[in-house]
């Protein structure tokens, strides 16, 4: 029986300690409160002080603003970083000098035209599905990055 009265004391003491630093806590938050009540006042303030926002008149002609498509073209198998070339592998589509592709990754989205494609070092103007084909690069990407066909 001891040994059980010890316990129920140390928990006793242990809610009543926690009981204090809760009572602690809710005069704080009770004092913050008031200073957000002020604040809160204020904006209310300004929101009734703005203009209402006028309604919008629609001109009746429909504007064709869909995104544009992207097709799945392969994957970046190298970069070489000093003459800013990507080598990609293409997997789902062809390639045509002209074409806007879009190169997407962890850390790399961009878009850019294709302004000259070459295969094993010869300049070509279009590629066919599963050719490796290397361009210059707008910017830096990483091995992995996705290409898109832009449409």
């Amino acid at each position: 029986m001891p040994l059980v009265d010890k316990l129920l004391t140390a928990t006793i003491r242990y809610l009543q300690k926690k009981q204090i630093s809760l009572r602690k806590k809710s005069k704080r938050k009770k004092a913050a409160g008031k200073k957000k009540k002020k604040r809160s006042q204020k904006k209310t303030r300004l929101r009734l002080s703005r203009a209402p926002k006028r309604p919008v008149i629609s001109t009746g002609k429909k504007t064709n603003t869909k995104p544009p498509q992207e097709k799945a073209l392969g994957v970046v198998t190298h970069y070489f970083s000093r003459i800013e070339v990507v080598v990609i592998k293409l997997s789902k589509a062809g390639l045509k000098v002209g074409d806007t592709i879009r190169i997407k990754g962890s850390a790399t989205d961009f878009t850019q035209k294709v302004k000259s494609l070459q295969i094993e070092s010869v300049d070509v103007t279009s590629a066919r599905k599963g050719a490796l084909v290397g361009l210059k690069a707008a910017h830096k990407a990483r091995e992995g990055d996705a290409v898109y066909l832009v449409c």
